[in-house]
């Protein structure tokens, strides 16, 4: 935990504090969730990057070990689709 850089612990609040923002924002029908969702994604993939390309962190495991991660940033683009689908429909305010 000490050798995790801070832009990846930032990363990781904007990613997290971002969908939970942008999920509260859907949830009462505003559009300015599609905003936060595309903020959280870049947070997700960030994230991401420096997990499995830096950090090497799922070098030791086989397919199986990216499920989570790939999982987290297709939730994040359904999402954002899902918000975006709203907003053109005449859903979010």
């Amino acid at each position: 935990m000490n050798n995790i850089p801070t832009w990846r612990m930032i990363v990781f609040a904007i990613a997290t504090f971002g969908g939970l923002y942008a999920s509260i924002l859907l949830f009462i029908k505003k559009k300015k969730s599609f905003i936060f969702f595309i903020v959280s994604l870049l947070g997700i993939i960030l994230g991401n990057i420096y997990d499995v390309f830096i950090a090497n962190y799922y070098r030791d495991t086989d397919f199986s070990g990216l499920i989570m991660p790939i999982l987290i940033f297709l939730l994040g683009v359904f999402f954002i689709w899902y918000a975006k689908k709203s907003e053109i429909n005449g859903l979010l305010n």
